[in-house]
């Protein structure tokens, strides 16, 4: 087996997912549990290979079907993307259909000190057929991590070394759970 599928239903409004999880962009999966807590529901699609997993199962994110994922991105009103830049400088790119949870996002992460701005790349979530967009509204919400600060938040990003986190990861965690919280406490929006 080249992946694995972990996917816990919570019943939430909001599904986190990360389709690149596992070795595909390492430290996603991890970032994605944390995240979800239980609380939200959780996917991840995991490259467990011993080598090559971005170029043998990356799969774009306006490409991915795998069932799984999408009927839990299909039954929960928003979802929430997190995926693994290259970038080697700590930054976060927010991308996604939800302008206003994308810009209250980008404002909690500033705030806590992380180097947070807009996606305005051609992987900024804009598209309609990206899995962040494929919740009941329509519009999501996409992370790209760098891998510059994903380093920061494990002892490193190989297997065994993403099992010990630092403060940064800790904090990262609890902000975006702080955005979301209001999400999840605020009347279900519909589209028209």
């Amino acid at each position: 087996m080249d992946f694995k599928i972990f996917a816990e239903d919570a019943k939430s409004r909001i599904a986190i997912v990360a389709p690149h999880g596992g070795g595909i962009e390492p430290g996603t999966s991890e970032i994605a549990r944390s995240i979800s807590d239980g609380k939200y529901s959780c996917y991840c699609f995991e490259g467990i290979k011993s080598e090559r997993n971005k170029e043998l199962l990356h799969i774009t994110s306006t490409s991915f079907d795998e069932p799984e994922g999408i009927q839990m991105c299909q039954s929960s009103e928003t979802v929430v993307s997190i995926h693994g830049a290259d970038e080697e400088e700590d930054i976060v790119f927010v991308g996604g259909l939800d302008k206003e949870l994308k810009n209250e996002m980008i404002r909690k992460l500033k705030k806590e000190g992380f180097n947070a701005k807009e996606d305005i790349t051609g992987h900024s979530g804009q598209h309609i057929e990206n899995l962040c967009n494929k919740g009941t509204t329509g519009k999501g919400l996409q992370l790209e991590i760098s891998k510059g600060l994903r380093k920061k938040m494990f002892e490193g990003l190989k297997r065994k070394e993403r099992k010990f986190r630092t403060e940064i990861y800790d904090k990262f965690i609890k902000t975006v759970q702080c955005v979301l919280e209001k999400v999840e406490t605020t009347p279900p929006r519909r589209t028209c």
